[in-house]
């Protein structure tokens, strides 16, 4: 498998949502924006630049209600990113969440005795005037439909497609056909020759959040849409939404091999959206390396989190964002076989003849390790270096030393 790296954008919320005059129609400064603060825009191309991608998605609730000019200017500022980070401009890729129906049109609907002609009309505004070039294979509703790339696949789901203007369907929704033409479109086109990616912009199961909330998120058909990828050739599900960035892979009984889904939380919205300021705006970078032993993608996602002072910079994990600057993702183990691995790994550094020796650097440990967290691998060297009666001293990503009492 060819090793690809994807820059990921969610929930820019262009136009009066947003918190970033790089992001709202006529760089008109939004609610909460802070004067000279650093350039979102020119601060994220500046940091990325000289890195090669094969893409960027844009994972929905690309404007704030909607309006073909927020589209529009939406559109220019990420195709102006792609333009200076080298992106091929058909590999820009948007999928549409619920602040994507133009909430104008929307409210026509109420006035004329719930026509839904007018629902249809006003979650098609993004397919007009953003929309994706160069699909194959597109449903009927605004949005939905697969690119096909040498080394990947990609498909792309409307889950905002039945929203309206006074979010009286909060939750996300596929529907009946569109959930029938994905299950027909993935078993057509994804390949075990290529990476096979799904983007929407909802999650499909709930997620745990820093404040607890209710949740009125996650899709109507996510457990149906989670069996789906289960059991397909599906690598790994991004998505927005929630604004709050999360990363885990997962495997259950029936699915063909481990599944990873990314939350990839905001990227300009205002305060008051990320838990009063707690949680900060994120963009990411996805690199997929390889298949595991077990067929599942292996790969890494890179987080940037922004500050108005300093620009974007990569995040450090912590109760808001519980990602590493470079979180490796793909591999699964329980506790006991971490503990196992762990051992292995001491004994095999401290033979008899020898007192001490640095154990293997970060990126030559078992996967199963490279996929804990850096917090959690620096707890559980500790633990088992104190039952075998051995010290250990340094921390991952650091050098580490283990010898002998």
């Amino acid at each position: 498998m060819k090793e690809l790296t994807f820059l990921v954008f969610s929930d820019i919320h262009y136009g009066k949502d947003a918190d970033s005059s790089d992001f709202t129609v006529d760089a008109v400064p939004p609610k909460g924006h802070i004067k000279n603060a650093v350039s979102k825009k020119q601060n994220l191309v500046g940091t990325l630049t000289g890195k090669q991608f094969n893409g960027l998605f844009v994972l929905g609730d690309i404007t704030s209600v909607g309006a073909p000019a927020e589209f529009v200017g939406c559109s220019k500022v990420v195709h102006e990113i792609a333009n200076q980070l080298k992106i091929n401009r058909n590999n820009v890729m948007f999928s549409y969440g619920n602040h994507d129906v133009n909430w104008h049109i929307s409210k026509l609907a109420d006035l004329e005795e719930k026509d839904s002609l007018y629902l249809n009309v006003a979650a098609s505004t993004g397919a007009i005037f953003c929309k994706n070039q160069d699909f194959c294979d597109a449903h009927d509703i605004p949005g939905t439909g697969v690119f096909i790339r040498e080394d990947f696949v990609v498909f792309v789901a409307n889950s905002g497609y039945y929203s309206t203007h006074n979010q009286e369907y909060s939750h996300g929704k596929l529907g009946p056909e569109q959930l029938a033409w994905l299950r027909g479109a993935i078993d057509k086109h994804s390949s075990a020759s290529k990476w096979n990616i799904l983007v929407l912009h909802h999650h499909p199961f709930n997620y745990p959040y820093p404040t607890a909330v209710e949740d009125i998120s996650c899709l109507t058909e996510g457990a149906e849409l989670v069996d789906l990828i289960g059991q397909s050739k599906i690598d790994i599900v991004c998505h927005g939404h929630r604004h709050h960035a999360k990363l885990h892979t997962a495997w259950q009984t029936g699915w063909v091999y481990p599944k990873t889904f990314f939350c990839a939380g905001s990227l300009a919205v205002t305060a008051e959206q990320r838990d009063n300021g707690e949680i900060p705006n994120t963009f990411h970078t996805l690199t997929l390396e390889k298949r595991t032993k077990t067929g599942a993608a292996f790969g890494n996602v890179t987080t940037y989190q922004y500050g108005s002072g300093d620009g974007w910079a990569q995040v450090r994990k912590s109760r808001v964002i519980p990602l590493d600057p470079v979180q490796k993702f793909g591999s699964l183990a329980t506790s006991i076989e971490m503990q196992s691995l762990a051992q292995k790994i001491v004994q095999s550094a401290l033979p008899a003849a020898v007192t001490r020796a640095l154990l293997p650097s970060l990126d030559l440990l078992p996967e199963e390790l490279q996929c804990v967290s850096l917090s959690d691998l620096n707890k559980l060297f500790p633990e088992v270096c104190k039952k075998m009666g051995v010290m250990l001293t340094g921390k991952y990503p650091d050098e580490v030393l283990v010898h002998k009492i």
